[in-house]
């Protein structure tokens, strides 16, 4: 697991947990069969957290719990749309820290984007290399 990746499993799964004393306190935790805004479950059984924003869709990492994945969802939209509607309330005090983890997530995910558009492009480079030496 990267770090920008654990940075943001972690932070979901410290949130979820503290749901119970953050949560039922407002009367925010849903009912069992609820679906999660920005959870999907895999096949493998584990729940992938995602944010779509302008049209594209932002991975958050594999989670173990749907609320964990939930957590990341609401982390990655209180940063990017802060009037975006969550499935949580967020815990007091960490605003800062949660700017942080999902930032450097998403700096990680754009450098990672980045090597494979410029890996693509110099294979498509030496091909064009090859066609014209031939």
């Amino acid at each position: 697991m990267e770090w920008g990746d654990y940075l943001i499993v972690e932070f979901a799964k410290k949130a979820a947990a503290a749901l119970p004393a953050n949560a039922v306190a407002q009367g925010a935790v849903p009912p069992a069969n609820r679906r999660y805004k920005g959870a999907t479950r895999r096949s493998d059984g584990k729940w992938s957290a995602y944010l779509d924003s302008r049209g594209r869709r932002m991975w958050l990492g594999t989670h173990d719990a749907p609320e964990e994945a939930a957590c990341a969802h609401d982390a990655a939209a209180r940063t990017f749309t802060p009037a975006a509607p969550t499935n949580f309330p967020e815990p007091a005090g960490e605003e800062d820290k949660r700017r942080v983890v999902v930032l450097a997530h998403v700096a990680r995910v754009k450098s990672e984007r980045a090597k494979r558009m410029g890996e693509a492009a110099r294979r498509k480079m030496d091909a064009a290399k090859a066609a014209m030496a031939v």
